[in-house]
């Protein structure tokens, strides 16, 4: 399958229905890729309980759960912040094709998500430098593929341009670093 087929069926006029449900098959997928890492970057943390239940059921449940929370808070946050700024672009501001969508902007991540779970939580004392590079690797081929399929989305979504697609995907990250640079602990 070749690069340019994946972002094919972004051109299709007509909505299927089966689109919004891959996609949130997609998220799902991505939230337990992401849950799964950081349980296994937290191992040490899982066989501090005594109690054997909470080692293998409750407390790999809840970062499971964590993690699937995260990817569709994700799907969410992006698809607003692209509405939004697609909305003050001139652009339609049909927010029911941007949800379809969305979860086809967030599966690239799912190469991602495990350097986005070790790069978080690993201190820098315990990575180890052909992990970190892997993981490094995949996080910036899928933050590439990523950025791809939205201004895929968003040209097909709002029927923009190429370079309104690009302003309105910068616009959106900018706003997006700008509030992780706020949230992030000092």
């Amino acid at each position: 399958m070749k690069l340019g087929n994946y972002y094919k069926f972004i051109t299709v006029e007509k909505l299927e229905p089966t689109f919004e449900k891959l996609g949130t098959v997609s998220t799902l997928v991505l939230g337990i890729i992401y849950g799964g890492s950081n349980l296994w970057f937290h191992q040490e943390y899982l066989h501090g309980f005594e109690s054997r239940f909470l080692q293998v059921v409750l407390v790999p449940l809840i970062f499971l759960l964590a993690g699937v929370l995260m990817a569709y808070l994700t799907r969410v946050a992006l698809m607003l912040a692209f509405w939004g700024f697609s909305r003050g672009l001139g652009g339609l501001g049909d927010i029911s094709k941007l949800y379809r969508f969305s979860g086809y902007g967030l599966l690239p991540l799912c190469l991602g998500a495990p350097g986005i779970a070790y790069f978080g939580n690993v201190s820098l004392e315990a990575r180890t430098p052909v992990v970190s590079f892997v993981l490094g690797i995949l996080l910036l081929v899928s933050i590439f593929l990523t950025i791809l399929s939205w201004h895929r989305i968003v040209m097909a979504t709002q029927q923009f341009s190429r370079w309104k697609a690009w302003i309105c995907l910068a616009l959106t990250a900018i706003f997006t670093f700008s509030v992780f640079y706020l949230v992030q602990p000092s």
